[in-house]
């Protein structure tokens, strides 16, 4: 008559101060080596293999300490699963960006402050930075600062209500006493209104351009004015 052994559980212990210094001394040893013997190529593939060679160090620290590697699984596939909606969405911007990058300097410029407004979650840094990097370029393709400022404003002055984690987005929905979603439906105005700029510049309708007279730079200037320069 065979009989069956019960299987043992392994009790968990708590992790000693050489057990946390284990992973961490060895992955900065792994990307001093890394970056020794590569330079700067390194970061092309190296360092992320020293990360990861560095997670699995902790994983079987983790397995000497008590936890089965059913668990240890399941942990890493919670903590990807958690980070998983914010990696989708610089995926997805920088996608947007990359394509309209190739259609327009317009367009560009209205992805750009969207994808800031989503990424930055604040409307200031949405207007301010996407038209202070662009102002060179547009000087030098022949466009008017208005043109500039009418794509920020029809792109990342509009959009920002509609994020909830935006600060115009928090405030609104705090104010109203509702949340985002639930006055999306309702705001026409915020998300017709890119659409129609993306459709007005495809078109050339209301793009301002330079003067034949007005000189161009020959060479991209080293700051960008803070002023009208023929003033």
């Amino acid at each position: 008559m065979s009989t069956q052994l019960p299987n043992k559980v392994k009790e968990i212990q708590e992790p000693s101060l050489l057990d946390a210094l284990i992973p961490l001394l060895f992955m900065i040893a792994l990307l001093a080596a890394s970056i020794v013997l590569f330079g700067l190529d390194a970061s092309l593939g190296p360092l992320q293999v020293s990360l990861l060679m560095s997670a699995v160090v902790a994983a079987v620290v983790a397995h000497k300490n008590g936890h089965s590697w059913e668990r240890l699984g399941e942990e890493i596939v919670k903590g990807i699963s958690l980070a998983m909606s914010a990696i989708l969405i610089s995926l997805m911007v920088g996608a947007l960006i990359g394509v309209w990058n190739m259609s327009g300097t317009i367009a560009t410029v209205m992805l750009t402050s969207i994808g800031f407004n989503i990424i930055a979650g604040d409307q200031y840094i949405a207007i301010v930075l996407p038209a202070r990097m662009f102002m060179v370029e547009f000087l030098q393709r022949g466009l008017h600062p208005e043109t500039l400022a009418t794509a920020v404003e029809n792109s990342g002055t509009v959009t920002s209500p509609l994020i909830s984690w935006n600060s115009c987005g928090a405030y609104m929905s705090a104010t109203l006493g509702v949340s985002t979603f639930t006055y999306f439906p309702y705001c026409f105005f915020n998300f017709i209104n890119p659409i129609l700029a993306m459709i007005f510049v495809f078109v050339g309708i209301n793009v301002q351009r330079l003067k034949e007279e007005e000189p161009l730079p020959n060479e991209p200037m080293e700051t960008v004015p803070l002023v009208a320069l023929d003033k």
